[in-house]
């Protein structure tokens, strides 16, 4: 394979790569061989200057200097050159997310079942894989079990996809609309949308269970996955959401329905990679406070979206916030306050992050600033 002229030549051709991973007729077979090429070319020298790290080895032993070279170049690199160490590494932990992904559904999601077909049909589709992102990068800051921390990924993944079924479905949002394409009610049938939703939940706990962790780390990694997306996180944040659709809402009460209905699965997201690294409990809280305010920046950000983008940008159908008369920021405030709001959350997660990690955590800073100026 012939390497890379330019780092823009190098990210279009792992962009390429990463396209083909995800369609959904893609094997895992072929799936291996696509992420083996891009391990490859992530080692080339034009994207190993960018990002020098064993892609695909994960080798525990290394893990600290790799930390420590890139803590090193940060130092010494201009904005530009942070800009892109942070798209290539996102395209690295995209590439693993991806992997993990397909591997995962041939092993928990048959094809011979139509509900399991519903389900790799909106898993697969595409989309940020910002929760496996989180996941991934949490681990790889705190030097922790990158092998580990990618099935933990998957599972983060498959909960959140269950999750945007749900919400599509006739009794809660009725959205025609997900990432560009039929919600998967509308591609398959109601019900079957309901009980690959079903599959998909069930099936990410055991994807945890049947990570290459000790016992105590996948049943941390559950723990957290559970705690946010339940009772007291993402399904109480869907009620709550639901609840105000019919009464105005304030500020304090739009915070309560985010906190849960986002920002509990974004900090399961972080916990299940800091449980991958057995972090320290002092190390968990300073990530659920970045975790709870990226996930009321994303949702700020939404709100905004929903009125200013298109149904070609988002993927998704727009105004239906207005048309349901649901409070959100932008009704509280306006785009213009709701935004220099969002502005001043990111500076202070990004400020704690600094404080307590140093510049090992340039990635997830970067990833924050990233979802504020978003366009889909």
């Amino acid at each position: 394979m012939r390497a890379p002229k330019s780092f823009e030549e190098g990210m279009d051709r792992l962009n390429a790569i990463l396209a083909q991973m995800q369609q959904e007729d893609t094997s895992l077979a072929d799936s291996v061989k696509l992420y083996a090429e891009a391990a490859t070319l992530m080692q080339s020298r034009t994207l190993h200057a960018v990002l020098p790290r064993d892609t695909g080895k994960n080798v525990a032993a290394d893990r600290g200097d790799q930390c420590k070279a890139r803590t090193d170049r940060r130092s010494t690199t201009g904005a530009g050159g942070r800009i892109m160490e942070y798209k290539a590494q996102y395209q690295e932990y995209l590439l693993q997310a991806t992997a993990a992904l397909d591997a995962a559904s041939a092993r928990f999601l048959p094809e011979e079942s139509e509900v399991c077909r519903a389900a790799r049909y909106s898993l697969l589709g595409g989309g940020k894989r910002i929760r496996a992102i989180l996941t991934l990068s949490v681990c790889d800051m705190l030097g922790g079990e990158m092998q580990a921390a990618a099935q933990f990924a998957a599972a983060v993944e498959m909960l959140h996809c269950y999750s945007l079924i749900h919400d599509d479905l006739p009794c809660m949002d009725n959205d025609d609309l997900r990432r560009g394409r039929p919600s998967c009610h509308k591609a398959f049938s109601e019900s079957t949308a309901m009980l690959a939703g079903d599959v998909l939940l069930t099936e990410a706990f055991e994807v945890i269970a049947n990570a290459p962790a000790a016992p105590q780390i996948c049943v941390a990694a559950a723990r957290a996955l559970g705690a946010g997306a339940g009772s007291r996180g993402m399904v109480y944040g869907q009620e709550l959401d639901l609840k105000y659709e019919a009464l105005a809402a304030t500020e304090e009460q739009l915070r309560l329905i985010h906190r849960n209905k986002t920002g509990a699965l974004i900090n399961a997201a972080v916990q299940m990679g800091a449980a991958a690294a057995g972090a320290a409990p002092q190390q968990c809280e300073i990530l659920a406070s970045y975790a709870y305010g990226l996930g009321l920046v994303f949702q700020i950000v939404d709100d905004v979206l929903d009125v200013t983008s298109t149904p070609e940008q988002l993927g998704k159908p727009i105004g239906s916030d207005s048309e349901n008369g649901k409070t959100t920021f932008v009704t509280l405030y306006g785009v213009d306050s709701a935004m220099a709001l969002a502005q001043k959350l990111n500076e202070q997660i990004c400020s704690d992050l600094q404080q307590h990690f140093g510049a090992k955590a340039a990635f997830l800073q970067q990833l924050a600033q990233q979802l504020l100026v978003r366009k889909n």
